[in-house]
């Protein structure tokens, strides 16, 4: 450290260090009105803050968050399967819709990510599962964000959302009977007559939506449907089809004869695009409501229709769980085996039938001997 004193009476101190970023010597100065042994002290203890302080700065690039994301996504759609992407992006659009157009990235905090979920949560009713996958992607996102020096830190550390009380559905609004099923295939054959043959894919087989509009020509061969896109390692497995599965793939397979298309997808648009899953429930919303159906219907409760009819027909629970791709019985169980109305009154006729012949039941029917 060095002093100059200056015109004004004035003393300014100086250090230079070493700046391995640029490969340079800087230079830092503070300037005292004394050069006293305590003023040196004061000088010294504040140069090297500066010192500090340059060293350990850390410069943010200047970019909104629509940019970064945009850019972010593209790196994420290489990474992950279409389905995966397409589902976590339409999240995004809603973020999107949310947030101010030009705000920047390094700007996002804690505070501001909050209100976002609240707004959706809350106020534009979007349920608890679409936040969290909301929370996951944004997570990501700012990951990505940190590495590539963006923001300073990851507001979802600091993110404590309480997600309003869940009103419990009663177990028939997780599933739809045989007769609000054929309402809705019925239905759709008039409006939309690929949107019906998918229903009845659903209801047939337990196949998820992703399982099912990614399956190629390839990957069903006779009464065999191959499963090459699931979320999990046990759903990749074989479905076999019954009759009518059998000719509904046959069917689509003629009819995309007539979309000039390269693709070997069975369900795609007339534009020959693979459709998307917020169209199908879209459309199944509208079909519902016209039909008065009070439930809230999407493409997975027909994962649950299917398994509640296997169930009923009294298929084993092995066989269950191959057919939906769940690996431990108790997921299968809690989730899908639903006890139905008819289920009830099975066990009911059971009961009543097996009456008659139990001890009980025979002492009761003695006569009792006069006690006179």
């Amino acid at each position: 450290m060095w002093v100059e004193e200056l015109p004004n009476g004035k003393y300014k101190f100086a250090e230079r260090f070493f700046d391995e970023k640029t490969g340079k010597n800087k230079k830092v100065s503070v300037t005292l009105t004394s050069k006293s042994a305590q003023a040196r002290k004061q000088a010294t203890k504040i140069l090297n803050e500066k010192i500090h302080s340059y060293l350990n700065k850390k410069e943010f690039k200047c970019a909104t968050f629509t940019e970064v994301l945009d850019e972010w996504l593209a790196y994420y759609k290489a990474t992950v399967k279409l389905s995966t992407f397409l589902r976590l992006n339409q999240n995004f659009k809603i973020v999107k819709s949310i947030l101010l157009k030009d705000i920047l990235v390094n700007k996002v905090d804690d505070q501001i990510i909050h209100d976002l979920l609240q707004k959706m949560h809350y106020d534009l009713n979007y349920s608890k599962s679409t936040i969290k996958q909301t929370v996951s992607g944004l997570n990501m996102f700012f990951k990505y964000c940190l590495k590539m020096k963006y923001i300073p830190y990851n507001p979802i550390d600091l993110i404590d959302f309480r997600f309003k009380p869940q009103v419990k559905r009663p177990i028939s609004k997780k599933y739809v009977t045989k007769e609000e099923l054929s309402l809705i295939i019925r239905y759709f054959k008039t409006h939309n007559k690929r949107y019906g043959d998918m229903t009845e894919l659903f209801a047939l087989n337990g196949f998820r939506f992703s399982e099912l509009v990614n399956l190629k020509y390839r990957n069903v061969n006779n009464d065999k449907a191959t499963i090459i896109d699931s979320k999990t390692s046990t759903g990749l497995r074989d479905v076999f089809l019954n009759n009518r599965s059998i000719d509904i793939f046959q069917e689509i397979k003629s009819e995309n004869k007539l979309i000039d298309s390269d693709s070997d997808n069975f369900f795609i648009t007339s534009a020959g695009n693979i459709i998307r899953n917020e169209n199908y429930n879209r459309a199944l919303k509208t079909a519902t409501k016209k039909l008065g159906i009070n439930k809230t219907i999407t493409a997975h409760t027909f994962r649950h229709t299917h398994i509640t009819l296997l169930a009923e027909m009294d298929v084993d629970i092995k066989t269950i769980m191959h057919r939906v791709g769940h690996a431990k019985p108790d997921v299968t169980l809690q989730t899908y085996t639903h006890v139905t109305q008819k289920m009830n009154k099975s066990a009911l006729d059971k009961l009543n039938n097996l009456a008659p012949f139990l001890p009980l039941f025979e002492q009761k029917e003695e006569k009792t001997p006069d006690r006179y």
